[in-house]
């Protein structure tokens, strides 16, 4: 009986070793490859245990480059080491948080620059959470001018008469209210969503 059990431990024991090495974790040691279709990564997994050239499977319509010293989740086809493909990587050290349940951030290492999903439903560009603003500063920035000419119009609807605002809007004799498409308050409106 011995010899059996000693025999099934044998045969048992690659099959055992195949299980463990399915599910690996690593560290790049260099910057992710991006010049080829599918990433590269060379990794250093178990004490001593170096790959390189594995294949970075990453979401569709999402991409990075992860800088050396990110973390890796590898998987080994079949148990094989020989065919590693790593299935997620994280920059742990440099990853934003304080995130509300169901937020969700697009972030870079370099200058801080993110991209929130908020738990309210607005989205925030910016650096750091206190300067998120919904639209780009250059953006904003023209928004605030179209806002400005706005105001100038409205207050010389209310203060000129109706002739003098006609004649500096080029309009016609004929017409008897400016039509826009959007109005200051819209404009006045979608700045509060900004913020």
């Amino acid at each position: 009986m011995a010899v059996t059990l000693d025999m099934l431990a044998r045969v048992l024991s690659p099959i055992r070793r195949r299980l463990r090495l399915i599910v690996s974790r690593a560290i790049l040691k260099a910057d992710a490859d991006d010049s080829k279709a599918c990433q590269r990564l060379d990794l250093e997994l178990l004490a001593g245990e170096a790959r390189e050239g594995v294949a970075r499977i990453q979401q569709y319509g999402l991409t990075s480059r992860p800088p050396e010293g990110s973390e890796a989740v590898c998987m080994s086809i079949g148990g094989v080491r020989e065919h590693m493909v790593a299935v997620a990587v994280d920059a742990t050290a440099d990853r934003p948080t304080g995130l509300k349940a169901g937020e969700v951030a697009l972030w870079m290492q370099a200058h801080g620059i993110r991209v929130l999903l908020a738990d309210d439903g607005h989205v925030g560009l910016g650096t750091e959470p206190s300067d998120y603003v919904a639209l780009a500063p250059l953006v904003k920035a023209e928004l605030d001018s179209i806002k400005g000419e706005l105001d100038a119009i409205k207050e010389a609807f209310t203060t000129h008469t109706h002739a003098v605002v006609l004649n500096t809007l080029t309009a016609s004799p004929t017409t008897t209210a400016l039509a826009l498409s959007w109005s200051p308050s819209d404009v006045a409106a979608e700045e509060v969503r900004a913020k």
